[in-house]
């Protein structure tokens, strides 16, 4: 943004400048598509450093994730932290 021009929707912004606004005004995002990782520390052994695609979310915390290893999916609750 120009500095002391208005506030415009057509004026550029720095990516992730809005990031350090208050949580409150912050919203939580989800996608689809995205690989992730099972922390080795998972207490599930069996689930434990293996690697996945989300291919679904729930609107109640659950998430559909692709397991590579396995060649399954399994529903996996959110972590809230």
């Amino acid at each position: 943004m120009t500095p002391g021009g208005a506030p415009s929707p057509y004026n550029p912004h720095t990516p992730g400048a809005g990031l350090d606004q208050p949580t409150t005004l912050q919203q939580e995002w989800q996608t689809t598509d995205i690989e992730v990782r099972i922390r080795d520390t998972h207490d599930d052994a069996g689930l434990s450093g293996q690697t996945g695609v989300i291919r679904g979310i729930s609107v109640s915390s659950f998430f559909a994730l692709f397991f590579y290893f396995t060649r399954e999916v399994s529903s996996v609750i959110r972590n809230p932290a």
